[in-house]
């Protein structure tokens, strides 16, 4: 199950956990919720209306009648979805819509479901409120290989919003080009269905295979951002240079009601990620890294340094200090005046313990949440592991500081296990763009080459 979410009023897309806070609260945490939109091979449908006339054949296209109410606004915006016209409903974006997406990036709201679910052919539940002066439509359409459930708010035929969770119904393949092939199937654990993509080389050779692990917060399979996915780039990057790679949606995405007060690390990592290692250990695969994120960079070493049957990782953008400290710091860049009570918030979580435990919130998790997390050494799990490791970090990144990267130099600059470089020009979540402008992660951009270059590097050095 995948989010999409356009909508105008200021939401969160931190790189934060439901119920906690994580690298990515403030900085990168901009306006809008995170949005996964997939690309892939579009499914085209019929674009001409055919004319009356017999002797025209598909003769003069009929003339087209506009909406005129907000319901046949919604059937109007189902029936372009379906031909394949999106182009054709940008001039019924408001004007805040309007001024958040160009035409093309709103289009690419509904050209990337298609492309991956391939023709619409259904739609059903169809039901409408209306509050505020805004009516909202919601829908679920079957499309050949997903399921999506659909959200469209409108104000004055207008369209203010947009949502949609898709559910992938079986498994399927898409021809990416280039010898690169993406498996799209559901990954059951624990009870759960997850969303997973296995991108591969298409040649019957063994490759080695990468496991991207997203940061926190409730993030989709290509750990999207605004309209940005970078799992979904780094994937298809990984493979142009022979490696595989699997990305699965975490469970905290697909079921946030299951994350309740007592969860902790494990219901929102581990249990899951150790699916996903299995998974790959089944494929013929010529070795297993982990690529880690944030937060997914810390879960990276403690995986690594529990399971023998990883070879290498790369933690990307990550820190080895305390979240809760991390978070304090960015409390207080945006809040000085407060800086003593986000110190004691700190102090309270690192404190946090089994025995005592009673559900306190700290920086929006539970004490039961941090009891959990405190468990973790990721300084300990990276010299444990004993493997090669790449620690890449950028001076750029305002989710994270320079005491961050010190600490990595300070334990790590004199082991030949583990090589550390820094960039200058590479947000938290990769992309050259400036996220003080809360706009950036709603233009589509390609993500660095020099980036995809250092990971593949590494892997096959």
């Amino acid at each position: 199950m995948s989010a999409v979410l356009l909508a105008v009023s200021a939401c969160n897309t931190s790189d934060a956990p439901s119920g906690s806070v994580m690298p990515g609260l403030t900085g990168e945490a901009l306006t809008g919720t995170p949005t996964e939109i997939p690309t892939g091979t579009p499914t085209k449908a019929p674009t001409e209306v055919p004319g009356k006339n017999p002797t025209e054949g598909a003769g003069t296209p009929v003339a087209e009648t506009k909406p005129a109410t907000n319901e046949e606004l919604f059937e109007y915006v189902i029936s372009k979805w379906k031909q394949d016209k999106a182009a054709e409903l940008y001039e019924y974006a408001d004007a805040k819509l309007a001024a958040l997406l160009r035409k093309e990036d709103f289009v690419y709201l509904f050209d990337s479901v298609s492309d991956i679910g391939g023709a619409l052919n259904k739609v059903t539940d169809k039901k409408s409120g209306t509050a505020n002066g805004i009516t909202t439509y919601t829908a679920k359409l079957e499309f050949e290989h997903l399921t999506a459930d659909l959200a469209i708010a409108f104000s004055n035929l207008k369209i203010s919003s947009f949502n949609r969770n898709v559910y992938f119904k079986d498994t399927f393949e898409i021809d990416r080009g280039s010898g690169r092939m993406e498996r799209y199937f559901v990954l059951e654990n624990d009870g759960h269905k997850l969303n997973a993509v296995y991108t591969y080389r298409n040649d019957d050779q063994p490759h080695p295979a990468v496991l991207l692990i997203a940061g926190s917060g409730p993030g989709d399979y290509n750990e999207t951002v605004g309209l940005l996915t970078p799992f979904e780039e780094i994937a298809l990057g990984l493979a142009e240079n022979g490696i595989n790679s699997l990305r699965v949606d975490k469970r905290t995405f697909n079921y946030a009601s299951d994350f309740g007060i007592t969860s902790g690390v494990e219901q929102e990592y581990g249990s899951d990620c150790n699916a996903a290692i299995e998974f790959l250990k089944k494929e013929d695969i010529s070795g297993l890294y982990l690529l880690g994120h944030s937060l997914g960079g810390q879960i990276a070493a403690e995986l690594a340094a529990s399971n023998s049957d990883i070879d290498g990782m790369i933690l990307f953008n990550s820190s080895a200090r305390h979240l809760a400290d991390i978070a304090c710091d960015q409390y207080t860049v945006i809040d000085s005046a407060n800086e003593d009570s986000y110190l004691a918030y700190a102090g309270a979580a690192k404190a946090a313990a089994d025995d005592t435990a009673q559900g306190a919130y700290y920086y929006n998790a539970s004490d039961y949440y941090w009891a959990s997390y405190n468990q973790l050494d990721t300084i300990k799990s990276v010299k444990d592991a004993e493997i090669r490791t790449l620690i890449i970090n950028s001076r750029f990144d305002n989710q994270i500081f320079d005491a961050d990267i010190e600490l990595w130099e300070s334990h790590f600059s004199d082991n030949e296990n583990v090589a550390i470089r820094v960039f200058d020009d590479i947000s938290h979540f990769g992309y050259k763009i400036d996220t003080t402008d809360s706009l950036s992660v709603y233009r589509r951009v390609e993500f660095p080459e020099e980036l995809i270059r250092a990971f593949s590097d590494f892997v096959t050095e």
